[in-house]
């Protein structure tokens, strides 16, 4: 008999997803076990995918905490490693879903070298997008 929390996750989430994933973990396990893999192989990969995706998520609502707030506002781009025309001014318009920043007029999505380049993007700092080549600093 299904627990009370389980009742109420189901009632609140697609069902054909749920179906498509119980079918898809069961194929996953039928054919690690074709392949002489373990039961506990099998739920210890799939626990490891589902925890690969709660992180992402987790990141991205992180990401979103962080950078929602700039929505609108100025930064300067700089290529570093050219003379001329090196300078761009961009709107931050959202977050992208690999969790960079998108800009307006701008198709893609730019990705900070290291986790601390973010923070030190969103304190008003310098931080870089390719490491001693393009810098990217908020102007308002």
């Amino acid at each position: 008999m299904k627990n009370e929390k389980t009742e109420r996750i189901e009632s609140l989430i697609d069902l054909s997803a749920l179906a498509w994933f119980n079918t898809a973990a069961n194929t996953i396990v039928v054919d690690m076990m074709n392949e002489g893999w373990e039961y506990s192989d099998a739920r210890e990969y799939l626990f490891d995918k589902i925890d690969e995706i709660i992180e992402a998520h987790k990141r991205q609502d992180r990401l979103e905490n962080k950078f929602s707030p700039l929505i609108g506002k100025k930064c300067i781009v700089i290529d570093e490693v050219i003379e001329k025309n090196n300078v761009k001014i961009h709107t931050i318009s959202g977050i992208g879903e690999n969790g960079g920043l998108c800009f307006e007029d701008y198709n893609g999505e730019t990705i900070f070298c290291f986790e601390y380049d973010e923070d030190l993007f969103v304190e008003g700092y310098k931080a870089w997008i390719h490491p001693d080549e393009v810098s990217i600093q908020l102007i308002d």
